[in-house]
């Protein structure tokens, strides 16, 4: 038995893996050490590195390009209000706490607007509900006071249409021109990662209309959070018969350079 991606990281997941190939091995799926299946020949794990002498020629080397573009302003506009935002409540504690969440707001805002916009209404709503039961008036004060700055960066962030969204058009070009993608052959198969699941929805719901696709030539699918690459990747394969352009999600956080292709 070969996987490259063996398991979910559940300790029982991955004894059921070995318990199909010796029932005995592990006696007990929730309780077991490493010790109980190492000497029994059954776990062989290998890297790339490994193997590379035995497979010349079967690992060619990844080509990176990064491409750059230039924000538009309803961008430039969304990062600078929220540059210039301050908070008074949030769930940490102790000094920085406010600095802490602009960053996570910046962080949401570089896989796409709409990842930020989602992050945004979350917190909306949880200080609502924090409103609705506070009966101290200062603070229920300083909790409207941050309803309001996030508000007004929620009208920022919406202002972000697809056309004024310049990595989204940047992918568009590079996938119409740039990497030369066949999208009516149907062995030319596009895969692209994204760390953000609302962008993975974003670019599902996208991509189909923009580059003229149909259900049958395009899909999206979500995987569990496992490693958390830090750049878009466009992978370029040839592949038998099925959808040609796949939007694949891990619930990480951005595909925040411009697009690569690998």
């Amino acid at each position: 038995m070969l996987s490259a991606t063996p398991h979910d990281g559940k300790a029982e997941s991955f004894a059921s893996l070995v318990n199909m190939l010796d029932p005995t091995a592990i006696a007990n799926p929730a309780d077991y050490t490493q010790h109980d299946y190492r000497d029994k020949s059954l776990v062989i794990r290998r890297f790339k590195k490994d193997v590379r002498d035995q497979l010349q020629g079967n690992f060619p080397e990844r080509q990176i390009e990064v491409v750059k573009t230039q924000a538009t302003a309803a961008e430039e506009e969304a990062y600078a209000r929220l540059m210039d935002v301050s908070f008074h409540n949030l769930d940490g504690r102790g000094q920085g706490v406010g600095q802490l969440f602009r960053t996570t707001l910046e962080k949401a805002l570089f896989p796409s607007p709409a990842a930020c916009l989602s992050t945004v209404r979350n917190r909306m709503a949880r200080l609502r509900k924090r409103l609705e039961k506070e009966r101290d008036g200062e603070r229920q004060t300083t909790l409207v006071e941050d309803l309001d700055t996030l508000q007004g960066l929620e009208v920022e962030l919406q202002a972000i249409t697809p056309e004024q969204f310049s990595k989204y058009q940047l992918l568009r070009r590079q996938l119409c021109d740039g990497l030369g993608w066949a999208p009516m052959d149907p062995n030319d198969r596009l895969v692209l990662f994204t760390e953000s699941l609302v962008t993975l929805d974003f670019l599902a719901k996208r991509l189909p209309d923009d580059l003229k696709l149909n259900t049958a030539t395009s899909s999206s699918r979500r995987t569990r959070p496992e490693s958390a690459p830090r750049s878009a990747a466009s992978g370029r394969k040839r592949a038998p018969p099925g959808p040609r352009c796949t939007t694949s999600g891990r619930c990480t956080r951005s595909w925040n350079g411009s697009p690569t292709a690998c």
